[in-house]
């Protein structure tokens, strides 16, 4: 936290980014204000002789006391508060914000100007400056192959297999061939069409024919009255 603090808000800017930074709008800084002033008083809330966060917690504080053995030296309290624990705590935290003061705060880093501790920890300062590489990790071994199976899928399975091949040549190939070639030309075209084309030519044929009779002449007429009369003497005569 010392290097972050000192890095952020101490000696000039190192890139263009922080070099054109302004000031939040209150939009931002008066909830960050309450914040700050919320994150005070929860730490005031277990100040020695209100114990209001112990209070809260005693069914937990109570079971983790009886599971913990905590050696003789520490278990020295004044109003609930350990001196040894607390002295130790302060004097500790005070060494660390010293310690990035002479690393970071004393000479502010330059721009360009290579982190001090890369190469004192070497490897361990690499690890976390990627963050131990969790995120390239997650990437390979769960992020790439799931978009590969994704994309597999998609584009194989669902696009060639199913679309391309099962939807457009096995169902829609097979209804445009059904209904094109058997239903359309042989059934339709063929069959009713040709049965309904050929019961109209012969009817035209027939009443041509027929036509011929209907010229309009009395003789034409008479003629057929002279044959129906014979034809109807002939059935009686044969009968």
């Amino acid at each position: 936290m010392g290097r972050q603090i000192w890095m952020v808000w101490f000696g000039k800017p190192r890139h263009a980014a922080a070099q054109h930074a302004q000031e939040s709008p209150r939009v931002i800084t008066i909830p960050l204000m309450v914040l700050a002033g919320l994150s005070i008083l929860g730490g005031a809330l277990n100040l020695p002789g209100v114990h209001s966060l112990s209070i809260w917690l005693e069914h937990t504080i109570e079971l983790a006391e009886h599971e913990l053995e905590v050696a003789p030296w520490l278990q020295i309290s004044w109003g609930g508060l350990n001196p040894l624990v607390a002295l130790f705590s302060t004097l500790l935290a005070l060494l660390a914000i010293y310690i990035s003061w002479l690393i970071y705060g004393r000479r502010p880093l330059e721009t360009g100007q290579k982190d001090p501790l890369k190469k004192a920890l070497g490897f361990i300062f690499t690890g976390m400056e990627n963050k131990w590489f969790v995120d390239e990790g997650y990437q390979a071994v769960f992020l790439k192959p799931y978009t590969a199976i994704s994309r597999f899928l998609a584009e194989v399975i669902d696009g060639r297999f199913w679309h391309d091949f099962v939807h457009e040549k096995v169902i829609a190939g097979t209804y445009n061939f059904v209904s094109r070639t058997v239903l359309d030309l042989r059934i339709d075209q063929q069959g009713i069409d040709a049965i309904a084309n050929g019961l109209g030519e012969l009817t035209r044929r027939i009443s041509s024919t027929l036509r011929r009779l209907q010229n309009g002449f009395v003789r034409t007429y008479a003629l057929a009255v002279l044959f129906g009369v014979v034809a109807i003497l002939g059935y009686l005569i044969l009968k």
